[in-house]
């Protein structure tokens, strides 16, 4: 079988002439289409995608190229993904959607251009959980370790002022 590390748009080809689908996985649990969004090739993500790869495939972990791409750090690829098929709210067997991560991931960037692919802060996971309520409860934790944060330095003055 060949392993694609380094995919360009000739690495992509073969894939079907060797037997395997677009939809290969490797040793390490990524597609061709993981790989490409995560070195930011659109030209290898298209050559995969006319070749009946599915932006939306889950790998063993129930990683898709979208969160592959987020969690690379290759937001740019995002938009790219999308118009070649990947859905923004698409949940994968763990239960997460993109926007889920980006949410977790506190990457405001990931968030912003998944809402502007209509990645929806409503949609409830299987777990309940929506982006729009891990976002407050993050906030909410936030604040929270901020006010401690705040008593304690209130109460460090306080003693030291006291002191002769």
């Amino acid at each position: 079988t060949t392993e694609i590390y380094t995919l360009s748009l000739h690495d992509a080809l073969p894939i079907s002439r060797h037997g395997e689908s677009p939809g290969y996985e490797s040793r390490d649990g990524r597609t061709p289409l993981m790989s490409a969004a995560r070195k930011l090739n659109t030209e290898a993500a298209d050559a995969l995608v006319y070749a009946g790869a599915d932006p939306d495939q889950e790998n063993l972990h129930g990683t898709t190229a979208v969160m592959d791409a987020m969690e690379a750090g290759c937001a740019a690829m995002l938009p790219a993904l999308f118009t070649r098929g990947a859905r923004p709210d698409h949940e994968n067997k763990n239960g997460t959607t993109p926007l889920l991560l980006a949410v977790r991931l506190r990457v405001k960037s990931l968030v912003a251009a998944l809402c502007d692919a209509g990645a929806s802060v409503d949609h409830e996971s299987k777990k309940g959980v929506t982006a729009l309520l891990l976002a407050l409860r993050q906030k909410e934790m936030r604040e929270k370790k901020q006010e401690k944060i705040s008593q304690r330095k209130s109460a460090r003055s306080s003693r030291a002022s006291e002191e002769p």
